[in-house]
């Protein structure tokens, strides 16, 4: 092996393990964010018994994948084991789904105070393992497909 590829590989490794390490601490902090959230709007055990949190958002977001997300989540809309997070006002994507009805799973956020207060100005999902948190995942493009089979299996199973 030459001494440019041994470098690549360091990098590689440590670039895997960082990540991985940090989506850990990245799980545990915005969890507690967005539980923080929610106690300041009077709404405790927010995940209790849940298997996801998938949240949207008009704002700095992927369009496309924010959308793909959100027609993908519209059978689940009255699972109890799902709760959603709208932030916008549907501008920059369809959001009817969400309001045409009121439901207890799903929050709306059209003036962006849930991102600003846990700082999230993506979309993406929190999956549940046993009560607790366990991966967080911003969607993006390039893996839009996969990440929304993760998260129909996680919430199917």
């Amino acid at each position: 092996m030459t001494f440019l590829n041994i470098t690549k590989l360091s990098l590689v490794l440590l670039l895997f393990t960082s990540c991985a390490r940090n989506n850990g601490s990245e799980v545990e902090l915005l969890t507690e964010k967005i539980v923080e959230y929610f106690q300041g709007k009077g709404i405790e055990n927010v995940f209790e018994s849940k298997r996801a949190f998938v949240f949207f958002s008009g704002e700095k977001s992927c369009v496309k994948c924010t959308e793909s997300l959100i027609v993908e989540m519209n059978p689940y809309l009255d699972s109890t084991d799902v709760v959603f997070m709208v932030s916008g006002r549907g501008a920059v994507m369809d959001i009817t789904s969400f309001v045409e009805k009121e439901r207890e799973n799903v929050y709306l956020d059209p003036y962006y105070k849930f991102s600003k207060a846990v700082g999230e100005n993506s979309s993406g999902y929190i999956l549940f393992e046993d009560g607790v948190a366990d991966t967080v995942v911003h969607v993006n493009v390039k893996d839009l497909v996969t990440q929304i089979q993760l998260l129909k299996r996680h919430i199917e199973n």
